[in-house]
């Protein structure tokens, strides 16, 4: 229930921003935006959908067996429309186990936002992203093909400089394949995190 939380507040704090935003389009193509972020990563699940060892329950989903840790990145966008910028985002993340074994991570996603909501003073941003992650953990390596999705409502307190309050959702795969298919797993993670904006 406590992992609820954040999203079931963010949920309202966006339900709240609707009511005050405006239908403009204040940005042009080759507007850019920078941001920096900083937050909470929280472990959801990992699923193992070729696992029949029975050790799991419905679906093969897992309990990740990690604790809460931190997410920090950041990332350039250019607008490819006057709703619409495409971008990148480097990112570090890290969670220890139970254990107190550390897992690393450094996604790097291509990423499009959507600014479906836009005034002088708020914006609200959905975006999706692709990418890979550098992951370790336990002393071993793998690349892991990335996705992610993200809302976060921007107050902008100048013309250029703005906070955000953001959570998303980000799966990363562990694939293998021939006689290690039932090694396969899925992570997945809800970010949330602050942000501070640059726009120009």
């Amino acid at each position: 229930m406590t992992k609820k939380i954040p999203v079931l507040l963010l949920v309202a704090l966006l339900a709240a921003s609707v009511l005050w935003c405006s239908g403009l389009q204040l940005y042009d193509v080759g507007d850019s935006l920078f941001c920096i972020y900083l937050g909470a990563a929280v472990p959801d699940f990992i699923w193992f959908p070729a696992d029949n060892s029975g050790d799991t329950n419905f679906l093969a989903f897992s309990d990740t067996h990690l604790r809460t840790g931190l997410n920090a990145a950041i990332s350039y966008q250019v607008f490819i429309s006057p709703s619409l910028a495409l971008g990148g985002e480097v990112a570090y993340q890290f969670c220890y186990s139970r254990s107190d074994m550390i897992q690393t991570a450094i996604p790097i996603t291509a990423n499009l936002s959507w600014f479906f909501k836009q005034s002088t003073r708020l914006d609200i941003i959905g975006g999706i992203g692709a990418g890979i992650t550098f992951a370790k953990y336990d002393g071993n390596l793998y690349l892991a093909p990335t996705l992610n999705l993200t809302v976060e409502p921007v107050v902008y307190f100048s013309e250029h400089w703005g906070f955000g309050l953001g959570a998303g959702f980000t799966a990363m795969a562990e694939l293998y394949f021939a006689d290690k298919t039932s090694d396969t797993a899925l992570a997945a993670f809800s970010p949330v995190r602050l942000s501070v904006h640059y726009r120009r």
